[in-house]
């Protein structure tokens, strides 16, 4: 309670910044919970913090470049485009829906989003409209197979725990992901739709203007399809793999050091920043001193 009294008071009544307003919140829950002694309370929430960026520090700082590179070489209205084209306008929210199905069960969920909600921005500014949808749908997808369809590692873990064949975990949760995230992105993202709207605001240091002129421009101003879509498609088969090598032979112990290397998240999402910088640096008419000022922004946001 005195947590969520804090954050409410800092951030929406004196409109602090998020990162202070829930630091002092954070220090207001140790100082209220008798389990942690007083003195104690700066370095607890300090180790805490510690842990969280340790945890997802990095695979945000990077996908946060994957997202900038995204938007601002062509490559996520490319990769619309060739959505569109199988969708068309009026059922483009299912090409994002199948898209975060499929990524979030070798990937966490959170990366998934992050490298996703491009696309979603990309087609809002292309189409004008369901941005609200969108956003379900993004977030349906990816949640729905994230917490039911092994390699994901807590229903691997489940399946494990249980003695449940693997294969069969793996059908069953797909099956019984694919209603829930229907339901949850396109019947209820549909109804909210229709009585909230999200403004398209600036974010991965991309601004609304520039997602508007990149829609507007033609496919030879674009990057290949297949260029633009692997910065999504490398981390998911670089942390792909070492999920599945730890499922299905971890006396591989050669095989096993590798995949954990590279599909490690910090390490699947630094690559894949790399390939989404380099595609942005080629379309870009940038100096490289320009550009290195560019990626800063995307760190910065």
């Amino acid at each position: 309670l005195v947590g969520l009294v804090l954050v409410i008071g800092l951030l929406v009544r004196l409109k602090l910044p998020a990162f202070v307003g829930l630091i002092i919140a954070a220090f207001g829950v140790g100082i209220a919970t008798p389990a942690i002694a007083f003195r104690d309370v700066p370095a607890e929430t300090a180790q805490a913090f510690g842990d969280v960026m340790v945890a997802i520090g990095i695979p945000i700082l990077m996908a946060a470049l994957i997202g900038k590179s995204l938007m601002d070489s062509g490559a996520a209205e490319r990769i619309v485009r060739a959505f569109l084209q199988r969708t068309g306008d009026e059922r483009s929210e299912f090409a994002l829906l199948g898209s975060s199905y499929v990524l979030s069960i070798p990937v966490f969920v959170d990366n998934v989003f992050y490298l996703l909600a491009p696309l979603g921005r990309s087609m809002y500014a292309r189409t004008g409209t369901k941005f609200t949808l969108y956003v379900s749908v993004l977030s349906a997808g990816a949640l729905a197979t994230h917490m039911l369809v092994p390699p994901t590692p807590g229903p691997l873990a489940m399946a494990d725990e249980l003695g449940v064949d693997l294969g069969l975990a793996i059908l069953m949760g797909a099956l019984v992901a694919l209603p829930i995230s229907l339901v949850a992105g396109i019947i209820y993202g549909r109804w909210i739709d229709h009585r909230m709207t999200i403004p398209l605001r600036e974010a991965m240091g991309s601004t609304a203007e520039a997602l508007r002129e990149k829609a507007s421009t033609t496919m030879d101003e674009l990057p290949p399809l297949g260029e633009a879509l692997l910065p999504i498609g490398l981390p998911v088969v670089l942390i792909a793999s070492n999920t599945l090598v730890d499922a299905l032979a971890p006396d591989q112990e050669a095989l096993a050091a590798f995949t954990g290397f590279v599909g490690d998240p910090n390490v699947a999402l630094t690559l894949a920043a790399a390939v989404a910088a380099l595609t942005y640096f080629r379309m870009s008419a940038f100096s490289a001193s320009a550009f290195s000022r560019e990626l800063t922004e995307a760190l910065k946001s």
